[in-house]
């Protein structure tokens, strides 16, 4: 597994409220892939054989995203998501924090569905 450098864009759309940010684009090797957005999110991308992995991280709401994308699908083909703390603790440990992304993707691999 190789971690990448993908170029990363921000889909928003107009309100009568302001600007809303509704997903984010990852263009790599000539293919889009279309990711669910959110502001505090840290986003980390790996390739492997013909899968794309993206790790999508954010501390403030305790949630933590994989996605699965095959080399030329949009859409990703799996997903698995800690949407607490509590839940991030149980899967990934106390000391979660710590660990590299690439660990990360590895520990959640098994929970993609």
């Amino acid at each position: 597994m190789n971690q990448i450098t993908p170029v990363i864009k921000i889909h928003t759309t107009q309100e009568d409220q302001g600007t809303y940010l509704q997903s984010l684009i990852i263009e790599y090797r000539g293919n889009n892939y279309l990711l669910p957005g959110c502001t505090g999110t840290v986003t980390y991308a790996f390739s492997e054989s013909v899968c794309l992995y993206v790790l999508s991280i954010n501390r403030t709401l305790s949630r933590i995203y994989l996605f699965a994308f095959m080399s030329s699908e949009p859409d990703y083909i799996s997903m698995t998501s800690l949407n607490s703390h509590k839940e991030v603790l149980e899967v990934l440990g106390s000391k979660w924090e710590s660990m590299k992304p690439e660990r990360i993707v590895k520990r959640l691999m098994d929970c993609l569905f």
